[in-house]
Formats: structure tokens, C-alpha cells, sequence
């Protein structure tokens, strides 16, 4: 998954931040600052294996449904490349990482 960037965008990769929500998500408030820290460690994950920063917007959102993780990418080739990250990141919240489902738009 190659993509060219400007300085612009590699600028844009480090400060956008896809919508969260959850599964009672006010009445629990953990819950948002918890899919930040997913989202943070996914995205360090990906630094880490491909040397280069996550290209913004292709994680369009994280949700947390229950304990189950639901991350929706731009696309069926970036849903088959991030999952293992996002399983990682969920996992080191202390929860089960086959409770991640990655759909492509």
C-alpha cells in the first residue's frame, strides 16, 4: 500500500483523528478517551512496520459496540492491511482482540 504524500499531508496524517463512539459512550465516558488511545497505538504500530505515517483519512471511524471494536477504513485493500494493527492496539487495552471487525467502504 504505497502512497505519495506532500509535506501537507504528512502534516495532516499526524493531526487528523477519526469520529468515536460508543456503546453508551456518555454514561461511560472511558470509553472515547479509550478508542484515542487504540487509534494512537494503531497508528504507532503502523509507523513502526512501515516507516512512513498512517495516510490520514483512511480510518474513517472507531466504535466501541459492547467490547467489540468496529474500525471502518476507506477501503477493502487498507480493511485486509490494518486489522492486525487495530487487533494489537485493542489487545493492549486488555481486551479479547478477536473482538475487532475492520470494514472496508
Amino acid at each position: 500500500m504505497d502512497e505519495e504524500s506532500s509535506w501537507d499531508q504528512r502534516h495532516d496524517d499526524r493531526e487528523y483523528v477519526p469520529e468515536l463512539s460508543a456503546l453508551n459512550g456518555t454514561d461511560q465516558e472511558w470509553r472515547l478517551p479509550r478508542l484515542a488511545r487504540v487509534y494512537g497505538t494503531a497508528r504507532q504500530l503502523f509507523l513502526t512496520v512501515e516507516h512512513r505515517p498512517l495516510p490520514a483519512t483512511i480510518v474513517h471511524s472507531l466504535h466501541d459496540e459492547r467490547g467489540t471494536l468496529i474500525v471502518k477504513v476507506s477501503s477493502p485493500q487498507w480493511q485486509a492491511f490494518l486489522e492486525p494493527f487495530f487487533h494489537l492496539a485493542w489487545r493492549s487495552e486488555n481486551e479479547n482482540p478477536e473482538q475487532v471487525r475492520v470494514l472496508g467502504s
